[in-house]
């Protein structure tokens, strides 16, 4: 237990860390992050939800919204007491187990999704989240996209819906995705 605790604590720091850093390139450079937004199509998405929302409903939406292709869509859903050892069923999954001392990721699937170029990152988590905001903060997806009240800075555009509202969330992305001309 209090493994754990120190374990957290060397997480947040590591956030914090890189967080800073990010500003700091930020402002050192001139940019703000909107003018880094290219406008390319979207073709490849990630999804970060956690288990409290269902992820096949989530899915299905997207790609009633948006008209993609579930093809093109990869989720991740976090899981906070998960052992991927123990449960048969954890494709998908990752827990808090899955992250190291100062930020680093053990679970090769979990290394994937953030290493992974998305055109498209959507956060429906409907609260902030260390374990969540970590790999949203390491993703090197071109545009990132969440409800309020998560920790904004972390996204390119973020919708005030109700944090359990997956169809306004998405259908409120689309309308700026369109006026940004990436779908």
């Amino acid at each position: 237990m209090i493994f754990a605790g120190l374990k957290r604590k060397t997480l947040q720091y590591f956030f914090d860390k890189k967080r800073q850093e990010k500003e700091n390139h930020y402002r050192e450079s001139g940019n703000t992050k909107n003018q880094e937004i290219k406008p390319h199509k979207i073709t490849k998405i990630g999804v970060l939800l956690n288990d409290k929302i269902e992820g096949p409903s989530v899915v299905n939406n997207l790609v009633k919204v948006f008209g993609f292709d579930k093809k093109q869509i990869t989720f991740l859903v976090h899981k906070p007491q998960l052992d991927v050892k123990k449960e048969a069923n954890s494709e998908g999954m990752f827990g808090n187990a899955d992250f190291g001392w100062y930020g680093s990721i053990k679970n090769p699937l979990v290394k994937d999704f953030v290493q992974s170029d998305f055109d498209l990152l959507i956060n429906y988590s409907a609260k902030s989240n260390l374990y969540i905001d970590v790999l949203v903060l390491l993703s090197k997806a071109s545009f990132k996209v969440s409800h309020a009240g998560n920790k904004d800075d972390l996204y390119d555009l973020v919708v005030a819906t109700g944090l359990k509202d997956v169809s306004t969330l998405n259908e409120e992305a689309k309308k700026y995705l369109q006026i940004l001309k990436k779908i």
